[in-house]
């Protein structure tokens, strides 16, 4: 489902978005938060029993139901890029506690976290300005 954001929603006069693997969740500035959370409460919805999750500090939290595995992905678009990420990175997952929650929290600004960069090679072309992303698995690199 694609969110009809409002435009300019991470245009770097309001902020932009920044990747940072020192942020554990991602933050969405709250301009589009709203938008992003309500659509993962309209896909879950009669999905999962929704519980709270205030103690993770995360708004969507959802009993963990065996065998259920069509949790939703995310996507973010960039100019010229679609980074797509893995359902299994937009959750956390507390098996012990049978509890899934999405791993988005509200902020000033928008900013991509390292669970939501796990698995992925970030490019940066300087000399082209240019951010290009591909699937990786990180056990594999050598360096």
């Amino acid at each position: 489902m694609l969110l009809k954001l409002p435009k300019g929603s991470f245009s770097l006069k309001n902020g932009g978005c920044v990747i940072d693997m020192g942020v554990p969740y991602t933050v969405i500035a709250r301009k589009a938060y709203r938008k992003v959370i309500r659509a993962f409460a309209d896909y879950y919805t009669g999905r999962l029993e929704r519980i709270d999750g205030s103690d993770y500090g995360l708004e969507l939290c959802y009993r963990y139901k065996e065998g259920f595995r069509m949790y939703a992905a995310m996507s973010f678009h960039f100019q010229g890029a679609d980074l797509v990420v893995n359902p299994t990175h937009v959750h956390v997952f507390n098996l012990q506690a049978a509890r899934v929650c999405v791993a988005v929290v509200a902020g000033d600004q928008t900013v991509l976290g390292a669970l939501q960069q796990w698995g992925t090679r970030f490019v940066y072309d300087l000399k082209s300005n240019v951010l290009r992303f591909a699937h990786e698995n990180c056990k594999d690199d050598e360096g």
